[in-house]
């Protein structure tokens, strides 16, 4: 009897999987490099999929020297250019045949980068997102049509009374330093002087193994996703240790008036500070 219960046993750990994570609960733990990430399985029936977070921080938008429009042309370049042995169309199939998707979002505090694929393809995507990340490739053709993109968008946004409205705000709020020019974008001229050399430096100082903030989650176990970490993140860099400096807003009382004779509409706007999300009371703030 005993036999046949721990036989029993057996068979239902290979079904299952023997998971020793339990479900839906957010582990901390380190790959085998050495990487620091949270993770929290999904093993219920029909999660198939795998997302992997990290977040590069980086210091690009405070700096006085720096072009700030290469972070956000630098991004679509290496999500969609292609690398050294992946054309840009070939890397476009490639993610839609697998059913998979990356992003990439530059902000003046971080760049946020986003993985998601079907675990059938985890080995292939991983590595597909590794070449993009070490080698991507910036064609002076295909920087063209980036910057094109982004100038005619940025002409859109302000030409939209709103909009116009929350750049005064950041005037106001921020005064006159460099991660208000981030933030606002509004130059045409900086947009068309971003060169290959300044994409170069940007994802040669951005794009390293130090500082990260690594979140794994769905049909993974731990084990497998501390090596798709290191696989993900392995020919890139060891960098600097670095933080984020943060911005210092003034939101003292004030009145801000916006004369725009042209448009249809007033816009009002009531700005204040709120909490930071760390203190952990973010519904107060609805």
């Amino acid at each position: 009897m005993r036999f046949f219960n721990c036989l029993i046993f057996i068979i239902t750990c290979a079904l299952i999987g023997c998971k020793n994570e339990e479900n839906r609960v957010v582990i901390n733990t380190t790959s085998p490099d050495g990487h620091a990430f949270s993770f929290m399985p999904i093993y219920e029936k029909g999660v198939t999929d795998i997302t992997i977070y990290i977040a590069w921080p980086t210091d690009w938008a405070y700096r006085e020297t720096t072009n700030k429009a290469v972070p956000f042309i630098g991004a679509q370049a290496i999500l969609s250019g292609g690398t050294a042995d992946i054309t840009p169309m070939e890397l476009m199939e490639s993610f839609n045949d697998k059913n998979s998707s990356g992003s990439l979002m530059p902000t003046a505090d971080y760049v946020f980068g986003q993985l998601s694929f079907p675990k059938e393809y985890r080995e292939e995507v991983i590595q597909t997102a590794s070449e993009m990340l070490h080698t991507p490739i910036f064609e002076e053709k295909w920087i063209g049509r980036i910057k094109q993109q982004i100038t005619d968008n940025m002409a859109r946004t302000y030409a939209q009374t709103p909009n116009l409205l929350w750049r005064v705000v950041r005037q106001a709020t921020l005064g006159d330093v460099p991660v208000n020019d981030y933030l606002n974008l509004a130059d045409p001229s900086e947009i068309s002087a971003v060169d290959v050399s300044m994409l170069r430096r940007w994802h040669k100082e951005t794009f390293t193994q130090s500082n990260l903030k690594i979140s794994v989650t769905g049909a993974i176990s731990r084990e497998d996703a501390g090596r798709s970490i290191d696989q993900l993140l392995r020919n890139l860099p060891k960098g600097e240790q670095m933080q984020s400096p943060a911005a210092k807003a003034d939101f003292s009382p004030r009145k801000l008036y916006l004369h725009v004779p042209e448009a249809e509409k007033t816009t009002l706007a009531l700005i204040g500070a709120l909490p930071p999300t760390s203190d952990g009371k973010d519904a107060q703030d609805f």
